[in-house]
């Protein structure tokens, strides 16, 4: 099942490379303005990410900054783009959804990396010597 689940992410991200990349050159100004200001805007937080290779900071500290520049990131675009009006009640909104998606991709990540260090611990605990 989970490879199922992976081999469908992987065939989402290349069908939305294809859809981008042909937006960009195929679409109008507009279109592409916002396409445009998609990958910055991902860009930016994959950037963001590599906040955990630092290894001095703790995990609430990483986390934080990770979504301070994301949320930053995606504000701007949208405010660029004119994605929604920006009223308090649509701002916070907004907000909250982009809360939703980024701690749902967090803790996928945080439980895949936990998962990992637990293979590698059992390996260490359980070697030959």
């Amino acid at each position: 099942m989970k490879k199922i689940i992976r081999n469908i992410l992987i065939a989402v991200g290349i069908g939305n490379t294809i859809y981008l990349a042909l937006g960009v050159v195929f679409a109008d100004a507009e279109v592409r303005k916002s396409i445009l200001s998609i990958l910055v805007m991902s860009v930016i937080i994959w950037l963001a990410s590599s906040i955990y290779e630092v290894e001095k900071l703790n995990l609430l500290v990483k986390t934080m900054i990770q979504l301070m520049a994301g949320l930053g990131a995606f504000l701007a675009v949208a405010a660029f783009n004119r994605w929604f009006p920006f009223r308090l009640s649509v701002v916070i909104s907004a907000v909250m959804i982009f809360l939703f998606f980024f701690f749902i991709c967090w803790t996928i990540f945080y439980l895949m990396e936990k998962k990992e260090i637990n293979a590698i611990n059992y390996s260490l605990d359980n070697r030959k010597e």
